[in-house]
């Protein structure tokens, strides 16, 4: 009998130590919802940031790597008019510029390329890779240099930017807010010249046929490693006063063109030429 009841003590001892050993299946499995619910919040969270990061140009929302991944691929066909590639390229930019500048942003490009080897409007598809071209082929010369010469180097880029919500420039912290938006598209522009390529950020001043200004700084000053405090400094003597020629019959600058120096009523309506025919 006292055998008997060893065994069974024995018994009753190792089935609890078992017990002991085996893992908590509830522990476990509380434990795989708590990692599931935390993979899902971080999710979540990093698709509303993104969210609003494209959407608004706020300067707080950045994501570098995001930007580092960035890799310029677009442009027309290869048959593609002027008007299409310009399309093209605005199309291009336009993600880049609602998400540094805001959605209210107004923007165009101009361009013109080399004339060596076949480089013209009708024989590229990526504008990047044209203008590529045209710096190789002035290699080593300076933009004066380039500018006048007569073997069909010379050539530019120029992007323009109005910004409604971004007009102040009455104080430094106004001027550098301008200027480090500007910075950050640089890294989105073809690869061409720095110094053959323009930003022309629009100020607006009054209606009607005000000329208004634009604050131009090349791509090579913003992309260099010069300090923003000079470039602060430089504003106002990079802000060139739009004039029109030939009183308003003649050709207009691109800004009014585009019907930037108007007022939403005044753009609203058609606007008249001198002969009476809408543009």
């Amino acid at each position: 009998m006292r055998k008997k009841k060893t065994g069974i003590k024995v018994s009753r001892a190792n089935a609890a130590s078992a017990n002991l050993t085996k893992p908590s299946k509830p522990k476990h499995r509380y434990r795989r919802l708590l990692i599931v619910c935390g993979v899902v919040v971080v999710l979540v969270g990093l698709a509303i940031a993104r969210d609003d990061y494209l959407i608004v140009g706020d300067d707080h929302l950045q994501f570098p790597w995001l930007e580092e991944m960035y890799h310029r691929e677009c442009g027309g066909k290869s048959s593609s008019t002027k008007k299409e590639q310009v399309s093209a390229e605005e199309k291009c930019l336009r993600p880049h510029i609602e998400r540094i500048f805001g959605r209210d942003a107004e923007f165009g490009v101009e361009f013109y390329l080399c004339e060596k080897d076949g480089v013209n409007k009708r024989s590229f598809a990526d504008l990047s890779q044209a203008m590529r071209i045209c710096k190789e082929k002035t290699a080593g010369m300076t933009e004066d240099q380039m500018f006048h010469s007569n073997d069909g180097l010379d050539h530019g880029y120029d992007l323009y930017i109005y910004d409604p919500d971004g007009q102040s420039i009455k104080t430094d912290d106004d001027k550098a807010k301008i200027i480090k938006r500007l910075k950050k598209m640089v890294k989105y522009l073809p690869d061409g010249r720095p110094d053959s390529m323009q930003l022309r950020y629009y100020i607006k001043k009054g209606y009607g046929y005000s000329s208004g200004s634009e604050f131009v700084v090349s791509a090579s000053d913003l992309s260099s490693g010069q300090d923003i405090d000079q470039l602060i400094y430089d504003f106002d003597k990079n802000l060139k006063h739009n004039s029109v020629s030939g009183g308003i019959c003649g050709p207009l600058p691109y800004p009014m063109e585009r019907g930037w120096h108007l007022d939403k009523k005044e753009r609203a309506k058609k606007r008249r030429g001198c002969r009476g025919a809408s543009k």
